[in-house]
């Protein structure tokens, strides 16, 4: 029999004697309450709550689990006639009922030729940036901190992306007295304010991420200033960024790659009226310096943002090739394509399945589009996070950035685009702004880190740093018949020194399940041809709710604080918290809103579970 991968996931549901009838199956209630209250329910439970809660409320139409949508409508009566039908709805009102059933059984199966790998992603997946904007805490961040050198050995392999709106307005100074800056105000700190990288500062993030253990990924400034005065005829100067390059060849300071302009098609348009074909022509004159000077350094771009970003792509790659557009099948001078997400995840939709899948036309159209323009390019995610930070970083009141709901945003965000051929995830940021991995342990106006201040981690740096010990870079295609549970599938040895001895078994496969029901244990039952034993590490929310800065791991809340003056560091090597160790027929048992990274093997000698 060829193995297959099975989870059947059963729900664990309490019952309760809440007052939900009597049911109607299949039908739907017409009148609506006055301003037609709704929300999303998982459950007929859940609807029949609503209306206990909403002043007027009599009767309840629930659409159900997909296909139906999940909406939940007060309703004023239980006429039928005109409140339509389906196979999923269930209508009820606030009298008497027996217990509701429980949500359907759940299974999810490897497709295709079961272990066939389906992409690869680098070693370096799960990576991070550090942007060079004022007002994200560049120019206040004292790079030589033991805390985040720490926290950035914690998530390595790494790359560390040095790039974002304050790269194009960064100037390198790296002439003793930095003459190169006159007229560069320190003290101004707006979104696009000119800011001025002297040599002490550069060196300092250059051994940071040495030691660090991340490749850096250095963001050229395309002039965005100069360019938007000079419109459709601006050329890129390149006496800067070539004076940048002679300093590294001088001190033999080596990087992983750069890139050329930062966002530069949202200028697209009044006043500036900047053009795909002025950043490609600056890329291609780049490429020339940088094969000078740093032969080996890879050249990732354009990193669009979100203004006509497909037009943009579909301009500038056949423009990045030798033949400069002449055949759309020409090698690119691009190692990596890169595109700019900000899906929105909000406290509403950060578990709902239908918002976790509104980037997969966005994904099949950039993943087909590379391959046919830029053919050998890798397809990256170069600057992805929860939501935008805004001008100020906060990423806007009362949202999920730096919550436990980020994090879980996160995992599945990375998975899904791993598993449609994403090759690297780069988050924003990994310090600076409201949607940081890390942030300052000392309270702050604007983020900034002193030389010896503690690091905050927040509940999205365990994402990454379980992804690191638990997950290898072969891709797996995972499903799943129930859109609330969500599974990945891989197989390798995980990238980080510190990977767990469980996943890295031989013929071990790495899942990562997300349980997105608020309130709904799921118990998962693994079936996997001869793997009968699993070791599993789940990330929950704490009693305070998916909401909070803190992260569960076993149920045991997890260190947050790094900080070498109180000698809490060095926890963040191997996984601080022992697996849920068990037989693959007895199943895992999955919390609400959790996140569980699990790896299953044949049993073999010390690792078999007695």
């Amino acid at each position: 029999m060829t193995p297959t991968l099975l989870l059947v996931a059963l729900a664990v549901a309490a019952r309760d004697d809440e007052k939900c009838g009597p049911l109607l199956w299949h039908q739907g209630y017409a009148e609506n309450l006055p301003g037609k209250p709704l929300v999303y329910a998982e459950s007929a439970q859940q609807c029949c709550d609503f209306c206990h809660a909403t002043a007027g409320c009599q009767f309840w139409t629930w659409n159900g689990v997909p296909p139906g949508n999940g909406n939940c409508y007060a309703k004023a009566s239980n006429k039928t006639e005109g409140g339509g039908g389906s196979a999923t709805m269930v209508s009820g009102g606030i009298g008497p009922s027996p217990p509701l059933p429980p949500p359907p059984a759940v299974k999810i199966s490897l497709v295709g030729v079961p272990g066939s790998i389906i992409s690869e992603a680098n070693p370096t997946y799960a990576s991070w940036n550090i942007d060079s904007s004022c007002n994200r805490g560049f120019h206040r961040t004292d790079f030589t901190n033991p805390n985040l050198i720490e926290a950035a050995r914690g998530l390595s392999p790494s790359v560390l992306r040095f790039g974002g709106s304050g790269n194009d307005n960064l100037v390198y100074g790296l002439s003793a007295g930095s003459p190169e800056c006159a007229g560069i105000v320190a003290t101004d700190c707006g979104y696009t304010t000119p800011g001025c990288l002297n040599s002490s500062h550069w060196d300092a993030l250059h051994a940071f991420a040495q030691a660090g253990e991340a490749q850096i990924l250095f963001g050229i400034s395309f002039g965005l200033d100069a360019a938007c005065k000079g419109g459709a005829s601006y050329e890129w100067d390149a006496t800067n960024a070539e004076a940048l390059l002679i300093y590294l060849a001088a001190r033999g300071q080596r990087v992983f790659g750069f890139e050329l302009g930062n966002e530069i098609n949202n200028q697209g348009g009044p006043p500036c009226n900047l053009t795909a074909s002025q950043q490609a022509a600056a890329m291609l004159r780049f490429a020339t310096l940088v094969q000078a000077t740093q032969p080996e350094a890879k050249l990732i771009g354009p990193d669009t943002g979100y203004r006509e970003w497909q037009a943009w792509l579909e301009a500038y790659l056949p423009l990045t090739s030798p033949s400069r557009g002449s055949s759309s099948r020409a090698s690119s001078v691009l190692h990596a394509v890169t595109h700019h997400v900000y899906p929105g995840a909000s406290r509403a939709s950060f578990n709902h399945p239908q918002a976790l899948d509104s980037t997969l036309a966005e994904i099949e159209w950039y993943t087909r589009t590379i391959a046919s323009l830029a053919p050998g390019a890798q397809v990256w995610a170069g600057e992805d996070g929860p939501i935008g930070g805004g001008n100020d970083g906060t990423c806007g009141s009362n949202s999920v950035c730096g919550t436990y709901a980020d994090a879980l945003w996160y995992a599945d965000d990375m998975a899904n685009r791993a598993a449609h051929g994403f090759v690297q995830y780069q988050r924003q940021t990994f310090f600076g702004g409201a949607y940081g991995l890390t942030t300052s342990g000392s309270p702050h106006t604007q983020s900034a880190l002193g030389a010896s201040e503690a690091v905050l981690l927040r509940p999205g740096y365990y994402t990454s740093f379980l992804w690191k010990r638990t997950l290898g870079a072969s891709v797996l295609n995972a499903s799943s018949t129930s859109p609330f549970v969500r599974a990945y599938a891989f197989r390798g040895a995980p990238p980080s020194r510190f990977a767990a001895e469980e996943c890295a078994e031989d013929g071990a496969t790495q899942l990562l399940i997300i349980n997105l029901y608020n309130t709904t244990n799921v118990m998962a039952l693994l079936a996997l041809g001869g793997a009968t034993q699993f070791a599993a590490w789940t990330l929950t929310p704490p009693a305070e709710g998916a909401f909070s800065m803190r992260v569960r791991l076993q149920e045991e809340l997890l260190r947050d604080i790094v900080d070498a003056a109180t000698n809490a560091t060095g926890f963040l090597g191997v996984i601080p918290v022992p697996p849920v160790l068990g037989r693959t027929a007895d199943g895992i048992e999955l919390p609400a809103l959790s996140v569980t990274f699990a790896c299953a093997w044949a049993a073999r000698g010390h690792h078999s579970v007695r």
